[in-house]
């Protein structure tokens, strides 16, 4: 009885340790979409940056320096974003990966 207890307990803590796998596997599909998301906006921002800077007039060149400095300010916005969030991915994921070897310190 106290074998089938440790089996069953044992067996308990590998399909934690296979669904904490399985969520770190998802977190990081994640961080890579959003990584791609991400930069798809900024190349977005970027280019039109580049295109409102390649019709800057003498005329208008003040309010187009204003356009510049607002898609600048998305630009280093989206950034912020994305490494604010890759940053908290990766604390998730090396929690998550801590348990694991907790669990799996436990199993031995």
């Amino acid at each position: 009885a106290k074998l089938e207890s440790s089996l069953q307990r044992e067996r308990v803590l590998r399909n934690n340790v296979d669904e904490l796998q399985k969520h770190v596997t998802s977190l990081e599909l994640l961080l890579e979409e959003e990584h791609t998301s991400s930069q798809i906006e900024k190349n977005k921002a970027e280019k039109h940056l580049q295109d409102t800077k390649l019709a800057m007039t003498d005329n208008h060149r003040s309010e187009i320096e204003n356009i510049v400095g607002k898609w600048t300010q998305k630009v280093e916005e989206i950034e912020y974003a994305w490494n604010e969030k890759h940053s908290n991915l990766i604390e998730q994921s090396e929690r998550r990966e801590e348990e694991q070897n907790q669990v799996m310190i436990k199993l031995r």
